[in-house]
């Protein structure tokens, strides 16, 4: 899935976590051998990251943010999590 359209899975995939109003947070990753460009952007309150390791792997990360979770948090919780994601 992290091969395809990343706005098209975003937009998938966040239907899909709506459904949950327990989950806060849904993270999707995967990775394979090779090389790539750092890169990171956001759609909507969602992100995508894709950086390269020292090793030749290439790590992809979606954070789905499910905007109707019951649990509600600070804006200041939710930069927190995203920050700790973000390419270094």
């Amino acid at each position: 899935m992290l091969a395809r359209n990343i706005d098209q899975a975003i937009s998938e995939l966040e239907e899909e976590v709506y459904e949950y109003s327990h989950l806060l947070f849904v993270i999707i990753a995967g990775k394979h051998f090779g090389f790539s460009e750092d890169k990171s952007f956001m759609k909507g309150q969602h992100v995508y990251i894709e950086k390269t390791r020292s090793d030749h792997i290439v790590e992809k990360f979606i954070v789905l943010l499910n905007r109707f979770c019951d649990y509600k948090v600070s804006p200041s919780v939710i930069t927190k999590v995203y920050k700790s994601l973000r390419l270094t």
